[in-house]
């Protein structure tokens, strides 16, 4: 396993995501109209497409990892003490201790996702950091008929990409991107290694709003971008694009009317 570098200097990433919901309504409409919610986390899912020269490129995918799924209600928890993905001879996630947990309630209740790890890295150590934590609440508005209120906490401790931080201390908005590049590991590469260049989004998010049937889906880190492994005169042999998702907590609504999502969010910071 890669080892994860310690630094004295610990960063905190905190996230504190207020999802508000939907169009006009009353409290009144609230009570005569049923929402129901489903809930789904996993530490970690992804696609490599590679392609060799001349060759049509071959997709792999993996996960959802240690998946935990509530559908309408009661809770689940998957503990795991550790996952790991190898992928083309490339380790893309490696993570000690990791926990997903999900619940819902039956009828106009609410739902909880949430997935954490300890110490991890992904893409060969390229990214590692010391402990990883994303959750998501969600339930209807208390006095808006058709709004439902979700809250999302991220907290990421030594996030550092190739050795390094990965941003200085302060303020940043959900789906900040930051640059990443350096050498990742591949045992399939004639030179032991490959060049990655891409980035990664902390606290990316997929909304699917304004029918009846929607969700809100979080990512905690994502990653995209091209690896090259080289041969010995530095000639291209192949390059592989990866899309990889790290802690992912889904909640899913089913409701009598049209929902739609509207976000507002606190201050996100490194400490």
């Amino acid at each position: 396993m890669h080892a994860i570098r310690n630094s004295l200097s610990m960063k905190m990433l905190s996230t504190a995501l207020v999802v508000a919901t939907f169009g006009p309504g009353s409290a009144a409409y609230a009570q005569t109209q049923s929402v129901q919610f489903s809930s789904e986390a996993d530490s970690d899912s992804g696609t490599a497409t590679q392609t060799l020269l001349g060759l049509l490129p071959t997709t792999q995918t993996w996960g959802p990892d240690d998946q935990s799924e509530t559908t309408n209600s009661g809770s689940n928890s998957e503990p795991a003490p550790s996952v790991t993905e190898n992928i083309n001879g490339v380790t893309t996630y490696q993570s000690q201790d990791d926990d997903n947990s999900t619940d819902a309630g039956s009828g106009a209740d609410q739902a909880n996702a949430t997935s954490s790890s300890g110490s991890g890295s992904a893409l060969g150590g390229l990214i590692t950091w010391s402990n990883l934590s994303i959750q998501e609440t969600c339930l209807p508005d208390g006095s808006i008929g058709d709004q439902i209120d979700c809250t999302v906490y991220e907290s990421i401790t030594n996030l550092d990409v190739n050795g390094k931080p990965a941003t200085t201390a302060g303020s940043f908005a959900p789906g900040t991107s930051i640059p990443v590049s350096g050498n990742i590991p591949d045992t399939n590469c004639p030179l032991g290694t490959d060049s990655f260049s891409g980035n990664m989004v902390l606290d990316n998010s997929i909304l699917d709003s304004g029918t009846e049937q929607g969700s809100d889906a979080e990512i905690a880190i994502q990653i995209t971008g091209t690896a090259t492994c080289y041969t010995a005169d530095l000639v291209p042999l192949y390059t592989t694009g990866y899309n990889e998702q790290i802690g992912g907590p889904d909640i899913y609504y089913k409701g009598t009317y049209s929902l739609y999502v509207v976000r507002t969010w606190n201050d996100y910071n490194y400490y």
